[in-house]
């Protein structure tokens, strides 16, 4: 033992001396090196109190959480800082053996939370707990001993201070993501504090519509988890009604969402007519500001003007997301009729483009200043509604097949009216990637031919842009886009904004048009705009998608030149574009497994094969002893007989003829196709003193041999290896047809003609 673990007892002899020779004040600045070291000493700690025999080492490790717990109730702020990040360290270092023992840490912990330490203690110890109570999943019986009476105190402990002006946003944060992390696992003990818990949710996610008037308010960073955990409340929900809960949440922010439609929209005469039933509030009025009294059906604050409504609806609409976003507990059956019905209430009102308002009716009982402000915030809306259908995409898939031909419409409407924002722009790639990539093979031209002005934009989107201001850097930026085929509007700006995110989600959309859509489907112009903008951006993914879909003319069979040279250029070293340059594939057998009998029969045959088959060197002895001219003179019968396969010492068999031979299928298949298929001159106008030699694979167990000797420029001798054009049976006398590029007429046929 001592031997086995030496370094790690000296490492954490070390460790524990620095503890206790720093002075406390100074603790916090060595503790990543301490916490370094217990990492070290994992082998050390994890072992079994059973098989720690020595007893130096016992001591050792008990001083060293001794010295932890003595840090956990010191007096200065320093020292329990220090303790908190320690103990977390060596829980995870030590695995079961530290986490069974850690009960009176887990006390030490929540007597933490309760005092006033910096935001940062409690949020390392809210981190801590949540670590531990991870751990003892595992482990019911550690559940049951540490996590269920832990957990009791700590969220309501954690729910008070969330809610003193003390809280700072990083730590709200850290508190409702351990909510959202331990609620579907711990259901019932969040049950006690459920309402409370919701109506602090609520409070958070309105917070961006009345703010202002309740002194309070939250970060984006805050109000995101708030949703996540608020759609997971339903899992609080006695017996089997967590379904039921969940759907009655996500009707309550559909109808509070047109409700808040219905005084938003109030600047506009909407065509909408609901297909689910929804009936627009009678409440409403068109003269003095724009406001609603009240909670509505999800329980948030009242709000007042156009701009606190519009935020109101984007904090419903990610309610809605998130309860798509978040796993249930249980099967629930999601109805999207009520949801496609707000989304198309939603896109049907757009900003009126090129001062064109033909399409929008205006309400003239609404002031201007009231439209206007409508029209500015419309695009905020419509990104958190594009939002809310990719969700429902990448949530269901393609059962959402028939849905997403609905969508096609309504976001190229949108996307024509307010394409100048930038992130109405960026919502409108990824739900389209997001949709293309579910429907792309089944889309017809008229679909593409609807959204060839969203990849047109895309195209000019993910062209680089040279931030100069001088008259040449307008120029070459002006002559590249015509030459694109580009309009080149776009103003070049001597202070440039990040565009990496808009550019990215340009150059998935044009990668996955390229990889899903039919290449028919597509206009010559709009994908040759495309191949020229990937050529010009260097798109690899874009470049590849292009190579393995060409795109062919309408009513030619030859295809359009492709961009793999350019490819194999810029990314050669890549091993898709290698995969797609040389395929390597392993040779594939014909034949099939016929038992194991039966193939031991056949390994037999083909070895017996083998013995008689003589080889070349076999055969000049043969025709030297006998005094033969050399094999060149022979003529084509006599070169077919000595291929044959029979015995080396038995006599050549001539009686074969010839008429059989020139009826094989091999001399009938290959004899039309040898001027084509063979590579260097042709054999019979060739040059005589040329050799040709041609290796003609007939199956992947065989190699046909052509040889064309000098002397005899019309004769083709062909060679099989062992058992290459066996028929399969143990007397059968096929034999390699000799090819020849003569007439066929020979004495024979002459004697049978006559």
């Amino acid at each position: 033992m001592a031997s086995k673990h030496s370094g790690s007892v000296a490492t954490l002899r070390a460790a524990s001396l620095r503890i206790s020779s720093t002075p406390v004040k100074q603790l916090p600045s060595i503790t990543p090196q301490i916490t370094g070291l217990i990492w070290n000493c994992r082998d050390l700690l994890s072992t079994p109190t059973e098989a720690k025999q020595n007893s130096e080492t016992s001591v050792l490790i008990h001083r060293f959480k001794t010295q932890l717990s003595t840090l956990l109730q010191d007096r200065t702020i320093e020292g329990r800082w220090a303790a908190v990040v320690l103990v977390k360290s060596t829980i995870e270092a030590g695995g079961i053996e530290i986490l069974s023992k850690c009960n009176a840490w887990v006390k030490s912990l929540l007597g933490i939370l309760k005092k006033p330490d910096p935001p940062t203690t409690r949020i390392l110890a809210v981190f801590t707990l949540t670590r531990i109570f991870m751990l003892t999943w595992d482990y019911s019986n550690l559940v049951r001993e540490i996590t269920t009476p832990a957990l009791t105190a700590f969220v309501p402990t954690c729910l008070s201070n969330i809610e003193n002006k003390r809280c700072s946003a990083r730590e709200l944060e850290s508190v409702l993501e351990a909510f959202a992390v331990l609620l579907p696992r711990h259901p019932t003990i969040f049950r006690t504090n459920e309402a409370k818990l919701r109506a602090y949710l609520a409070n958070v996610l309105s917070s961006s519509s009345n703010g202002i008037e309740s002194g309070q308010h939250y970060t984006e960073s805050c109000r995101s988890p708030a949703g996540h955990l608020l759609a997971q409340l339903h899992t609080c929900a006695p017996k089997q009604g967590s379904s039921d809960k969940w759907l009655e949440t996500l009707k309550a922010a559909t109808t509070a969402a047109h409700t808040t439609c219905d005084h938003v929209f109030r600047a506009v005469d909407e065509d909408w007519q609901s297909v689910a039933g929804v009936e627009r509030s009678s409440s409403r009025s068109f003269g003095g500001d724009m406001e609603f009294e009240g909670e509505d059906a999800v329980g948030m604050k009242p709000w007042k003007g156009i701009y606190a409504g519009a935020e109101r609806l984007i904090s419903l609409l990610h309610i809605i997301e998130s309860h798509f976003a978040t796993a249930t507990s249980s099967l629930v059956a999601v109805r999207l009729g009520s949801i496609t019905d707000l989304l198309t209430r939603l896109l049907a009102v757009t900003q009126p483009h090129g001062g064109n308002q033909e399409f929008i009716k205006i309400n003239n009982q609404v002031a201007k200043d009231e439209r206007e402000a409508l029209f500015a915030v419309l695009p905020s809306v419509h990104v958190a509604a594009m939002g809310l259908c990719e969700t429902i995409i990448q949530r269901f898939g393609t059962e959402t097949i028939a849905w997403v031909q609905w969508l096609f419409e309504h976001v190229s409407w949108v996307f024509k009216a307010e394409q100048k924002t930038t992130e109405v722009r960026l919502a409108s790639y990824r739900l389209l990637r997001s949709a293309i990539t579910i429907i792309g093979p089944s889309m017809a031209k008229a679909d593409v031919a609807e959204l060839a002005h969203i990849l047109e934009s895309s195209c000019e989107d993910v062209l680089p842009t040279d931030h100069t201001s001088t008259s040449t850097g307008t120029q070459n930026g002006s002559g590249i886009k015509q030459q694109l085929g580009l309009s080149g509007s776009k103003t070049i700006q001597s202070h440039p904004t990040d565009t990496a995110e808009i550019r990215q989600a340009a150059e998935n959309l044009l990668s996955t048009v390229l990889d899903r859509v039919e290449a028919s489907s597509l206009t010559p112009k709009l994908r040759a705009q495309i191949d020229r903008i990937a050529v010009f951006s260097r798109s690899q993914a874009t470049l590849f998608a292009s190579v393995l879909n060409p795109h062919s003319k309408q009513n030619q069979a030859r295809m359009q030149p492709s961009l793999l040279p350019i490819l194999a250029r810029e990314f050669g070293q890549d091993p898709h574009v290698e995969a797609l340059l040389r395929p390597r594939m392993p040779p594939i057998r014909g034949k099939t497994s016929l038992g194991s009998e039966e193939d031991e029969d056949l390994e037999e045959q083909e070895d017996a094969d083998n013995e008689y088959l003589p080889d070349a060197e076999e055969i000049q002895v043969a025709e030297d002893e006998a005094g033969k001219p050399p094999r060149q003179d022979l003529g084509p019968e006599t070169s077919a007989q000595l291929s044959s396969k029979r015995p080396a010492a038995e006599a050549p068999d001539l009686s074969t003829s010839a008429k059989r031979l020139r009826a094989s299928p091999v001399a009938e298949s290959l004899l039309p196709d040898a001027a084509t298929t063979l590579p260097g001159p042709d054999p019979v106008i060739g040059r005589d003193d040329v050799p040709a030699v041609v290796a003609v694979p007939t199956s992947y167990e065989e190699t046909v041999t052509v040889a064309q000797p000098e002397a005899v420029a019309n004769t083709t001798t062909v060679t099989t290896t062992a058992g290459a054009m066996d028929d399969g049976s143990d007397d059968s006398d096929f034999e390699m047809p000799p090819l020849t590029m003569e007439p066929d007429t020979d004495p024979e046929d002459e004697e049978d003609d006559e």
